[in-house]
């Protein structure tokens, strides 16, 4: 009797196991902090056969599927923790508890696959990556999937990068990665179009960096600094800068300080052709500019209790330089050459303050979350200038004109994501940003002006993210209205526009065949661009005594939507597409002033509309053990219309590369470079440009103290060419930008004993390698 009681006993508890097909839980620590990449897998019993297996996301969250009827064991582990086992046959896990080894690895290099991807993006775990060393936040970057460098700015997928959050608060500079080892790096979510979540002008791609958390007591920091030599133009920049990060019971702690000196240089040709006078100006430009930059960001982590979370960051950046442009002009005639010289100083001061506060509170076993976030932003900027003219047909004389402006930001955001056990999300909340700039602005002729321009964007959002067997997908709306105004010092000339609308989103991703590493994703998006408030201001600002730039209080805020699809082969190839469509698109206008036929000036308009068509293909591949290599290549087709020109199918190509060399555990180097032929883009031409640069870094003092010698190999400038009906203007940039940069680091950490080990492979860890993504 008691036989077949157990015999039924073992058959019903098949059929609810086979009935539930889902197991969900979260993994924590034992400070309640979520683990990532944590490997969760299911073993059948008794003979421990693989079923299936995950790992958690950045909140430590897991959902698994199966049909699976007999007895089971789930099992969670992580390098540094103790594994723990679990019966699922006695229900949902919950929340479960890891408890960190006494000799916590904190640096472990493993074989398995760092990269998990999602709806519309992925997540790398870097931890103990060996592409981290001897590289700057900004410099890593570019070594993952998607991300480019162009001209200096991080692009993904040949698109702008619309926010950039570290720790969870955004940041407003790219100049700020400079100042992050990248070891220091534990994640990196990107998400290729921004979610509802954000602000509809943010169209680019998203991308959170989460740095390490010390271990209880323990600190971290780093010393570095370094110097550049140009071969043509001296020492032009020297930096230091100061990273630190500690922990001590419920506080944790990060400060960030860099500082440059540094000159920028440029060699300039220019000719300008004017058609129907047939005027022709020859200019030579040697623009030189010394400059300071200096900012630090201080950011505080306090745990109230296990389930809440309150943080704040302060930053605070200025930026003085003393530009100078040299130019010496030769304007030509139908009956006579004329040479002048004139001599340009453009002194600039930009102080930018930022304070944010944020509130995390997790209502549930689920992780369910509550987010308030507060943020104040302050710009003050000032510029001047000083033009000398002296010439045959110019009187000696000095003209000036000044512009001052203070922008102040108010943000704030409540939003509240409920994660449900069958692994779904809903992420829903409000938000609210007012801009107000003040300007104070007096040209050549000393006429002053003191407009200002306000701004707003409240909103409302939802998105909802979900699974359903090798499907998930996540689809959201957001509700915002665009308000801005612009009111000239008399106030007869007031401007306003005010618009709500829809901004739509949603994203799919297929599982092809997990084991194999092949997927397929889907993703769209509608946004609305933000109208920079100098871009609505009439003042002139002279660049020259040839050609000025003034704004245009008549702007429309251009809409676009953008669908974006990609495929994911061996984990190792993807090829990806962008189709954008624009409604007002805003583009530069090049004129003849009407008062003086030998004035150009440039204003922003509105165009009727744009179509931009791209495509990526990017390998990444291991070719030996001491080589990682990334190879991108993009193909764009523009198109647009606007009362200026009419263009369509205008192609460009984009190569580029970057290589990560390991010669030993402390020594390695890099080398990166990209091509970029010809192209034509509205009514203008690019030259072809193309660079190559690389690095190499050596560690001692148990890899305490590193040095990196970086350089320049060559790079071909830009050439931009302009054709009017009016006009014709070329622009060519003659620098030669080859450098040689030498920089010293130290890192210390103190605090709490920690074990350094590097594993290459553990066989648990690559059982269910297949499964992480």
């Amino acid at each position: 009797m008691r036989t077949f009681q157990s015999m039924l006993i073992f058959l019903l508890s098949g059929m609810v196991w086979s009935l539930s097909a889902q197991i969900t839980g979260r993994v924590v620590d034992t400070q309640n902090q979520p683990v990532e990449f944590a490997n969760v897998a299911l073993y059948g019993l008794p003979d421990t056969t693989l079923i299936t297996g995950t790992i958690t996301d950045s909140e430590g969250k897991f959902i698994l599927s199966s049909t699976h009827s007999g007895q089971s064991i789930l099992r969670i582990s992580m390098l540094g923790y103790e594994t723990k086992e679990i019966d699922p046959s006695k229900g949902e896990p919950g929340t479960i508890v890891l408890n960190a080894i006494a000799q916590q690895l904190e640096d472990v290099v493993v074989t398995a696959r760092r990269i998990k991807r999602s709806p519309g993006g992925y997540a790398v775990n870097l931890q103990g990556e060996q592409t981290t060393q001897g590289k700057q936040a900004n410099e890593l970057l570019p070594f993952l999937p998607g991300i480019t460098t162009e001209n200096g700015l991080l692009k993904v997928l040949g698109q702008n990068i619309g926010v950039i959050y570290l720790d969870g608060i955004r940041i407003k500079d790219q100049k700020e990665l400079a100042a992050i080892p990248a070891e220091q790096i534990q994640t990196v979510q990107v998400d290729y179009l921004a979610g509802s979540e954000e602000f509809a002008s943010i169209k680019g791609a998203l991308i959170r960096i989460q740095l390490k958390k010390q271990p209880q007591g323990g600190y971290y920091g780093q010393l570095s600094g370094g110097a550049t030599f140009m071969s043509k133009y001296g020492f032009t920049d020297d930096h230091l800068t100061s990273t630190y990060s500690y922990r001590y019971k419920k506080l944790s702690l990060y400060n960030s300080l860099y500082y440059n000196d540094s000159k920028a240089i440029g060699d300039i040709e220019n000719q300008t052709l004017f058609l129907q006078s047939g005027t022709k100006i020859n200019t030579v430009e040697q623009y030189r500019s010394q400059g300071r930059y200096i900012h630090d960001r201080l950011s505080l982590t306090y745990d109230l209790t296990e389930n809440q979370t309150l943080g704040a960051s302060f930053f605070v950046s200025t930026h003085h330089a003393k530009p100078t442009n040299d130019v010496r002009s030769e304007t030509i005639t139908t009956d006579r050459k004329t040479l002048s010289r004139s001599t340009v100083e453009t002194p600039y001061d930009y102080l930018r303050y930022q304070a944010t506060a944020r509130y995390n509170y997790v209502t549930d076993e689920n992780g369910s979350e509550l987010a308030v976030v507060a943020d104040y932003l302050q710009n003050n900027e000032e510029d001047r200038m000083k033009t000398s003219i002296l010439g045959e047909e110019y009187a000696a004389g000095i003209t000036e004109s000044r512009s001052r402006q203070i922008t102040r930001m108010m943000e704030t955001q409540i939003s509240y994501d409920k994660l449900f056990t069958s692994g779904n999300a809903l992420n829903t909340g409000v938000s609210y940003r007012l801009i107000r700039t003040d300007y104070d602005l007096r040209d050549f002729r000393n006429i002053t002006e003191k407009p200002e321009a306000r701004g707003q964007m409240p909103a409302v959002f939802s998105e909802f993210k979900g699974q359903i067997n090798n499907f998930q997908y996540g689809i959201g709306l957001r509700v915002q209205q665009n308000r801005i105004e612009y009111h000239p010092s008399d106030r007869t000339a007031s401007s306003k526009h005010s618009d709500w609308d829809l901004y739509p989103s949603a994203d799919l991703l297929y599982m092809i065949n997990p084991d194999q590493g092949h997927l397929f994703m889907l993703s769209y998006k509608r946004s609305v661009d933000e109208i920079p408030y100098s871009a609505i201001s009439p003042y002139r600002k002279y660049e020259s005594e040839h050609s000025y730039l003034r704004g245009n209080p008549d702007l429309i805020a251009p809409k676009q939507s953008m669908v974006m699809a990609g495929l994911e082969l061996f984990d190792k190839v993807s090829i990806s597409g962008i189709y954008m469509y624009g409604r007002n698109p805003i583009y530069h206008s090049t004129r003849v002033d009407p008062e003086n036929p030998q004035l150009t000036y440039m204003m922003p308009k509105n165009g009727h509309h744009e179509t931009l068509l791209g495509i990526n293909l990017e390998t990444r591949l291991q070719p030996t053990s001491w080589w990682k290599l990334k190879a991108n290549a993009m193909y764009s087709l523009y198109g647009s219309e606007t009362e200026d020109f009419k263009v369509s199918n205008q192609s460009k190509y984009y190569f580029s590369m970057n290589n990560h060399f390991t010669f030993s555990k402390n020594a390695g180097a890099t080398l990166e470079g990209y091509y970029e032929p010809t192209f034509t883009f509205t009514n203008e031409r690019y030259r072809t440009v193309y660079e190559m640069s690389g690095s190499v870094y050596k560690k001692f003092f148990n890899d305490k103290l590193e040095c990196r010698l970086k350089c320049k190999f060559f790079r071909k400038g830009r050439v931009i060419e302009t054709d009017t009906p009016k006009l014709w203007k070329s622009y060519a940039n003659q620098t030669n930008e080859q450098y040689l940069q030498i920089s010293l680091s130290y890192s210390f950490r103190g605090g709490k004993k920690v074990s350094v080990k590097q594993t290459e492979s553990l066989q648990e860890y690559n059982k269910i390698e297949s499964f992480q993504r």
